[in-house]
């Protein structure tokens, strides 16, 4: 340990063993013109930032007309301010010195530590402006709430870091609050710039910061301090208390059955339970799982080697459900289809509509000399052109053909889609020779 860190280690220790303060409960006096003595202690509260990291802040405030010196995460001590501004108590040593150090104007601008093991200058901190209490017969103003940013849950470090321990962001008392285990909790606010105001500062060079995805929602965290950098990734996403759930439930409920009579797990289900999608199967706890947009179906709680993900049709519809597992794949088949809480049936003709429009965009060969090909959604209806041919009208089949009356004889058209059923291509057979076209779906105008 460096002697920074003796510094701070020595005054704590002699702050947790003299077991802080006992104030005696004496009567209240009768209210009186404030003494000498006490402008005095009020000229110096407030809180006071160590200049190196490892050395605790200090809090110097007044209870019960009595001066409190306080350090983070430990007890408070009793103080006497001298007329020398030192700051006595009989619970410390004779050999460790506190005292206020004064501006030429006598204004209190800092606190000097004297140890055994080094010294310490404190800078105190600009004090926050009191807002005026409202006359008696003026209303209060309601005050407005300020709004919980979504970044409450567990975040854990990775790669694991030695001292490096996972942190809980809560929201408690109104406020946001770290919670580490083994050390006292701190409370901050977010900035402009996803980073942690922490109240009291942070020591020089120290900082935390959340971190985003390219969506905008925070995944993570990262403190930069002496050490260096140490990345944190959310584990659990916490709903903000009052926050309506904005997500719209993904068409997945439903029970699911195994593919093989053989499966050492043959049947599951998808339900929703207090806003939260859970996985259900016999015989194990419940699984809170999220989907994410590729259809990866994800829980904190999934056995070590365990991955699933959604299994669709070509239209996108959620028919099954594919899995790796220590035990080798598995695959389940959604047999029923619950209507998500809020969430309409589309109709045919949109369903129809739906897969004409995910067929929109540019075709182009995978060899030269064949025409690039384009299609487009018209009131309606699909439309091709290739390249110096006119403009025609096509007719998407359940098989994901391309039919046309207008097509040259021998001509077989049909879309290509990948496993999750998204459209990737197309594939032509003619006279001249068969061809695959690459896909680049159509640009929304919204």
């Amino acid at each position: 340990m460096n002697r920074k860190l003796w510094l701070a280690a020595g005054l704590l220790a002699v702050m947790t063993t003299t077991g802080g303060m006992a104030l005696a409960q004496d009567t209240k006096p009768a209210a009186s013109a404030p003494t000498k003595q006490e402008e005095r202690m009020k000229a110096v509260l407030g809180s006071y930032k160590p200049a190196m990291p490892g050395f605790p802040g200090i809090t110097l405030s007044l209870k019960e007309g009595k001066l409190i010196l306080s350090a983070e995460g430990f007890p408070p001590l009793e103080v006497t301010l001298t007329d020398k501004d030192e700051l006595k108590a009989d619970a410390l040593p004779p050999t460790f010195k506190f005292s206020i150090v004064r501006d030429k104007d006598g204004k209190a601008v800092s606190l000097k530590v004297d140890t055994p093991m080094g010294g310490s200058e404190l800078k105190r901190q600009p004090d926050a402006e009191k807002k005026p209490e409202p006359k008696a017969d003026e209303p209060k103003k309601e005050e407005k709430k300020a709004e919980v940013p979504d970044i409450l849950g567990r975040y854990e470090p990775e790669p694991a870091v030695d001292g490096a321990h996972p942190a809980d962001v809560v929201f408690e008392k109104g406020k946001l609050t770290v919670k580490i285990d083994g050390q006292p909790d701190f409370t901050f606010t977010l900035g402009k710039d996803d980073k942690l105001m922490v109240e009291p500062a942070l020591p020089e060079g120290v900082s935390i910061k959340m971190t985003r995805d390219k969506d905008g929602k925070v995944t993570g965290s990262e403190y930069t301090g002496p050490e260096g950098t140490i990345k944190f990734v959310r584990k659990t996403f916490v709903k903000v208390p009052g926050a309506e759930e904005k997500v719209a439930v993904p068409d997945v409920l439903g029970k699911y059955e195994a593919d093989s009579k053989d499966s050492p797990i043959q049947s599951g289900e998808i339900l929703l339970e207090k806003g939260a999608l859970i996985l259900r199967v016999e015989g194990q706890p419940d699984f809170p799982i999220t989907i994410d947009k590729d259809g990866n179906v994800l829980s904190d709680k999934f056995p070590e080697g365990v991955t699933s993900k959604v299994r669709k049709d070509k239209e996108g519809k959620v028919v099954g459900l594919d899995s790796e597992t220590p035990l080798g794949k598995l695959g389940f088949t959604r047999k029923t289809f619950v209507k998500a809480p809020g969430a309409e049936e589309a109709k045919p003709e949109d369903k129809k509509l739906a897969r004409i429009k995910a067929a929109a965009g540019t075709y182009k060969a995978d060899m030269d000399g064949v025409p690039l090909v384009v299609m487009k959604v018209k009131n309606g209806k699909l439309m091709m052109e290739a390249e110096g041919y006119p403009e025609i009208e096509i007719t998407l089949g359940d098989d994901d053909s391309l039919k046309s009356d207008q097509l040259p004889p021998g001509f077989e058209l049909k879309l290509i889609r990948d496993k999750d059923g998204k459209v990737t291509g197309m594939s032509t057979k003619t006279p001249m020779g068969d061809a695959e076209f690459k896909f680049t779906p159509e640009k929304s105008d919204k």
